[in-house]
This record gives C-alpha cells, sequence and structure tokens, in this order.
C-alpha cells in the first residue's frame, strides 16, 4: 500500500502524518529539535526521522504546507524565513532520495480542506479531531494531517474528472 506523508515543517516541531490512501492516519508526530543545538544539527534530525518513516510506510506523495510571510510595514524577521526554507530544503532532498512526489499547498488551501480558508489553529484542530477521531492538542500535527487530507480531497477531486490541480 502506498501513503502519502502530510508535513508542517518547521525547525523547532515539524508536524507530521502519514495517511493512507483511504485517509485513515496510520501514524503521526512531531521532530522536535533543540535551539541549543547547532543548526546542522538540527537539520540532520529533521532528516534522520523523516527516513526512519520510509522503514515503516512506503511513502509515495507528501503534502507540505508551503510558508507564509506577511509584510505589513512591520520589520519582518528574515532569519525565520530563512531557517524555515532551510527545513523545507531537508523535506525536499527526502523526498528526491525516495522519489516522493511533493505536492504544494497554501495555509489556506489545508484549512479550507477540513474547515474553512481562514479558520484559526484551534478550528483545525477540531475539524481534524471531527474527521480523524485524533484528538491532538499540537496544532503542528494537527496542520500536518490537514495537508495530507486537502492532498487526498484534490487528488479524488481530479480523479473523478475534476480541474482542481
Amino acid at each position: 500500500m502506498k501513503y502519502i506523508l502530510g508535513a508542517d515543517p518547521s525547525l523547532s516541531q515539524s508536524g507530521i502524518a502519514v495517511l493512507n490512501e483511504a485517509a485513515v492516519v496510520m501514524a503521526y508526530g512531531t521532530i522536535k529539535t533543540s535551539s541549543k543545538q547547532p543548526e546542522p544539527v538540527r537539520l540532520k534530525k529533521i532528516y534522520d526521522a523523516l527516513c526512519s518513516i520510509m522503514g515503516e510506510y512506503v511513502i509515495s506523495e507528501m503534502a507540505i504546507e508551503t510558508p507564509f510571510v506577511s509584510i505589513s510595514g512591520v520589520s519582518v524577521r528574515l532569519d525565520t524565513s530563512i531557517k524555515l526554507g532551510m527545513v523545507r530544503g531537508i523535506f525536499g532532498l527526502f523526498a528526491a532520495q525516495n522519489q516522493i512526489r511533493v505536492f504544494n499547498y497554501a495555509p489556506s488551501q489545508i484549512k479550507a480542506a477540513v474547515a474553512r480558508g481562514n479558520a484559526k489553529k484551534e478550528e483545525v484542530m477540531s475539524s481534524v479531531k471531527m474527521l480523524t477521531g485524533i484528538d491532538t492538542k499540537n496544532d503542528n500535527i494537527a496542520d500536518a494531517i490537514a495537508a495530507g487530507l486537502c492532498h487526498l480531497s484534490r487528488k479524488n477531486f481530479n480523479q473523478k474528472g475534476g480541474k482542481n490541480e
């Protein structure tokens, strides 16, 4: 059986979820790293954790949340965006090395798949609980599950003749 990896990348706590093609969540959790460690060590920990998933599941597709940066006259922490880019690079490397197709979804697309496009984190967690029975108190995990559900709903829509790719 092939599986989908839902991902909400973050340097401190990446949310991940493995779903089967019937939208059943098989596994979920976070990859936590310590800010006391150097960034390369933290990135390797994320990569190693992703690789360990492949030992249990044959991941064929990955649904990953794209970053959102708001600039509105307020100074933006570029280092945060750069760190997120490095983590996304680790997810991309993992996907490339394992022949996993990557599908990028905006936060609003992921939220709309389980709640509504401008839903708050609590609403996403509540919707994920309602849809899957998983009562996670961690928004990173809920976002990863929601990313997987978003991908599966779009994939099913496209397979039934829809045009929303």
